[in-house]
């Protein structure tokens, strides 16, 4: 990975170096259009005048050319003419004199400006040779570029086949390493889980048997605390049948309490109804014995009938007192005997009350025993119940154990294996999913890589038709300024003809001054030959820095597409990371899902088991 990101980070700076030089070029090139421009410009503005001079030029030099022995006959005719009218042209010849004068100072400007002109071709020579220099050099830097960049690209494409051959090796190995790893795994988990369940199956067979053998010492078990259970029911009831006949004796003897505290109140009530008669029949009779001895006192003096009589009546009257005393005291003896008795009855009562209450505090005291022995025996009983049971969940915790132990110990196989199994398949996953990304990051970065790539060939392409127009029209305007040249040089050599001619001709004027006028407008002629000759020689010189408008447009089309280009290639890079986020999006919910599945599947597999 590092390898691959390396080689990614260094094709990238490479290619922003490469994107850096191009765009320093096509400053360059943009900086020095403006120049172009305006030698375009200039050039422009004087083609129409030079056109439609060449054009004069071009149908006057057949005539002249087929003219030159017409006009030598001509001249011959006129020197017989000029030799017959010499005495009439000596007096013209005072009035050509001057003519001659100006034609010779026209000459002096036309051969300054002849100068002016060579110093110009000459000039433009040097620019021309100079744009050639500079055209050779950046054809020559940019075949210098071409190379490197063909190198760059063939280094990069044979190292980054080299690394992708060398990641699909390794991908390849490390994937043949992962398979025999997983299969021996696989091979090793499955022997492992073959024994396992082979000791599971014995496990269970052996647990259905201590199973069994402890569900019968639990169902003795359960029979011994039921039989016990009864036992202690029956106790238990014949103690509630105790309780409750002790507590319908005690309600009984609260009954009797209850009458003997009715009887001792009426009792009470008839003592103190009793001793109220008892005192009122004591008062009756306290004033009977006053009326008595009062009537004893007053009949003493009676005879003794009247004594007797009274002795009678008092013996009657004391026998009564004595009945009634005798009837009192028998009241009194009954009523000693009835509070006698009353107070035995209380006695007994109270005794019945003691006795109840030693009852009370007896059966408190057996209730309690009873209670006590109940709850010891109880407590015996649920200890030995509780021991036996402690033992049992003893056993059966130990059993649960050594079972969950067992289980444990299985699930910790099935865990470990399955984690191991787990692991190595999301090891091999993450792995091959990370060597798939890799791949489709780097397919992807190669498929940017080759757009760019045929972008870049598209646009040097087009750049090459560019420069191969461009060489084109160079060659064109070179063969043009090869024209203008041999055009130049044929014109120089008849210039220096025609000099030569002129020099004769002067030679001629000088030694013959008699000359008529058509040898003078044969030298006009000659002069406007002449300056036809330097104007077609401006033309063909201004020539050379003809624009081309749909090289100029050209260019800027090209611009506009590579501006283009530039987009859509900021477009595709944001295509290109939201494809990413939107994959990387897609894995993440594949193995989530992926995880999904595996929860279940050991859900399952724990509900099968």
């Amino acid at each position: 990975m590092e390898k691959i990101l390396r080689f990614g980070r260094d094709f990238e700076q490479i290619y922003k170096e490469l994107e850096a030089q191009y765009q320093e070029k096509n400053l360059q090139l943009i900086l020095g259009l403006p120049e172009l421009r305006s030698r375009f410009v200039n050039f422009n503005q004087g083609l129409p005048e030079l056109r439609s001079r060449y054009k004069v030029v071009k149908l006057w030099l057949p005539q002249l050319i087929n003219l030159d022995l017409k006009e030598t006959m001509q001249i011959t005719n006129q020197l017989q003419q000029v030799k017959q009218d010499f005495l009439y042209n000596l007096e013209l010849l005072k009035e050509r004199d001057l003519d001659l004068a100006q034609l010779e100072k026209q000459l002096n400007s036309l051969e300054n400006q002849n100068k002016e002109l060579c110093q110009v071709i000459e000039k433009k020579e040097q620019e021309k040779q100079e744009l050639n220099s500079k055209y050779l050099l950046i054809y020559k830097e940019k075949q210098d570029l071409k190379q490197e960049f063909w190198e760059i690209k063939n280094r990069i494409k044979i190292e980054f086949e080299e690394k992708i051959n060398e990641k699909q090796n390794d991908f390849l190995k490390s994937k043949q390493e992962m398979e025999q790893r997983n299969s021996l795994l696989i091979n090793e988990l499955n022997t492992k889980f073959n024994e396992l369940e082979k000791e599971k199956e014995e496990l269970k067979f052996q647990m259905k048997i201590q199973q069994e053998n402890h569900q019968l010492e639990l169902m003795d078990l359960e029979k011994q605390y039921k039989e016990k259970n009864i036992e202690i029911n029956d106790e238990f009831k014949q103690m509630k049948l105790d309780y409750i006949n002790i507590a319908k004796q005690k309600e009984n003897i609260e009954s009797r309490l209850l009458d003997a505290s009715n009887t001792i109140k009426n009792l009470e009530s008839c003592l103190r109804d009793t001793k109220w008669q008892y005192a009122d029949e004591r008062q009756i009779i306290n004033e009977k014995i006053l009326e008595l001895q009062n009537t004893i006192e007053q009949e003493r003096d009676y005879n003794d009938l009247q004594r007797k009589e009274y002795v009678k009546e008092r013996n009657n009257l004391l026998q009564d007192l004595n009945r009634t005393v005798r009837e009192k005291k028998a009241l009194s003896a009954q009523n000693l005997e009835y509070q006698r008795e009353i107070q035995s009855q209380l006695l007994q009562i109270s005794n019945h009350q003691i006795e109840i209450q030693e009852l009370k505090k007896d059966f408190e005291k057996n209730i309690l025993e009873l209670g006590d022995t109940f709850e010891i025996e109880k407590q015996k009983l649920v200890a030995k119940y509780e021991t036996e049971i402690d033992d049992l969940q003893s056993k059966m915790a130990t059993i649960v154990n050594e079972r969950s132990a067992k289980d444990l110990y299985l699930n910790q196989l099935k865990l470990t294996h399955s984690k191991e199994l787990s692991s190595c398949k999301k090891e091999f996953s993450i792995t091959v999913d990370s060597q798939k990304q890799e791949i489709v990051e780097l397919k992807s970065r190669l498929d940017a890589a080759l757009n760019e790539k045929s972008k870049l060939e598209s646009s040097f392409t087009e750049l090459s038709h560019y420069t191969k127009q461009l060489e084109t029209e160079l060659e064109f305007k070179n063969s043009k300024v090869d024209n203008s040249t041999s055009r130049v040089k044929s014109l120089e050599s008849r210039i220096d003809q025609l000099l030569l001619e002129i020099n004769m001709q002067k030679q001629v004027i000088d030694q013959m001054k008699n000359e008529s006028k058509e040898s003078e407008y044969v030298l006009v002629n000659e002069n406007s030959e002449l300056k036809s000759i330097i104007h077609q020689m401006r033309v063909d010189i201004e020539q050379l820095n003809y624009p081309r408008d749909h090289v100029r447009d050209k260019f800027n089309l090209l611009l506009n597409e590579y501006k283009k280009v530039v987009k859509e290639k900021s477009v595709l890079l944001e295509e290109n990371n939201r494809l990413k986020f939107l994959e990387s999006k897609l894995a993440e919910k594949k193995t989530e899902d992926r995880n999904v599945k595996i929860k279940r599947k050991i859900r399952n597999y724990n509900d099968r088991d």
